[in-house]
């Protein structure tokens, strides 16, 4: 699995349902992390990546004066899926999608992210799994990151 994990003042998300786009997810203060389920993806990744991003301590908490986790304040999560980050653009001038995994197998995986998360007491706001959608993000920062579960070590 691989994430870009930006800091948000706050995000929202619209999917196109029947032509028209509506707000499906938003969240004030916190992450937005747009996910791709890379081809031979598990279950163990889906925790590992969960896990990894609900501990980073990537917030400033000013009362303690220490760095801090999403948990640690209270904060929430927008998680949108995109399989164009797997795209591979070495070759020629369109990128190639072979190692993103279908749809049909990657939205149990990416389902399994969100509900690992919520098991970890984050609020966690998605968009539409394999809808066209749009991004509104007021960034923190900025501050990004990656995440590869295949770089774990």
């Amino acid at each position: 699995m691989r994430c870009v994990i930006q800091k948000v003042l706050n995000a929202s998300v619209e999917a196109e349902i029947d032509g028209e786009f509506t707000e499906v997810g938003a969240i004030r203060r916190g992450l937005l992390i747009l996910i791709g389920i890379e081809k031979g993806d598990t279950i163990e990744d889906a925790g590992w990546t969960a896990r990894k991003i609900a501990e980073l301590r990537i917030f400033h908490n000013p009362v303690t004066n220490e760095t801090v986790s999403l948990s640690d304040m209270n904060l929430s999560v927008l998680i949108v899926s995109n399989f164009t980050l797997l795209a591979d653009i070495r070759k020629g001038r369109r990128p190639d999608y072979a190692s993103s995994e279908s749809g049909t197998n990657a939205e149990p995986l990416f389902n399994l992210v969100v509900k690992h998360m919520r098991e970890q007491g984050i609020h966690v706001e998605t968009g539409s799994f394999g809808c066209t959608m749009r991004i509104h993000q007021v960034c923190e920062g900025p501050f990004t990151l990656l995440v590869d579960s295949r770089k774990k070590f």
